[in-house]
């Protein structure tokens, strides 16, 4: 979907699914709510692995120290 149809797409989704529609953060003049996601994204530090065939997600701080 294209960014610039957002607006309505969220519009047309709330009534689907009801209470379950959760209203984002909203930013201020300094995105703090940003903020929190990059520091949680780089706790986690999830990364794919160049080789082989079949690559998954993994989570190794230690190779990040």
């Amino acid at each position: 979907m294209p960014h610039y149809h957002i607006v309505e797409a969220t519009e047309a989704v709330k009534p689907v699914l009801g209470e379950y529609f959760v209203e984002p953060e909203k930013s201020g003049p300094i995105p703090f709510h940003l903020i929190k996601r990059f520091i949680k994204g780089t706790e986690e530090c999830l990364f794919v692995e160049d080789e082989g065939e079949t690559v998954y997600y993994k989570n190794d701080k230690s190779a990040f120290e």
